[in-house]
């Protein structure tokens, strides 16, 4: 019966302890991704914020709303440029 009580406590500690750990880290994605696709660095810190308040909520309307990835400059390859 001990045993069952100190495995509770466990579960009990390491349950919200990952669930922390995976919002930090949806927030540090979500930042970095932001910072990649837009411009103005305070967009990202905005979607950071929304998201540590609004965390689930959050990430499903950036899903949605987030602007497409801006493609590098074509870079030609040797046979292309001679065409």
């Amino acid at each position: 019966m001990h045993t069952l009580i100190i495995l509770a406590g466990v579960a009990l500690f390491l349950i919200p302890a990952f669930l922390f750990v995976i919002h930090i880290a949806l927030m540090i994605w979500a930042f970095r991704d932001a910072s990649e696709r837009y411009q103005d660095s305070r967009v990202a810190w905005i979607i950071t914020a929304v998201l540590f308040w609004f965390p689930i909520l959050g990430i499903i309307v950036y899903m949605f709303v987030r602007k497409e990835r801006p493609q590098p400059p074509h870079s030609f390859t040797n046979q292309e440029q001679y065409i």
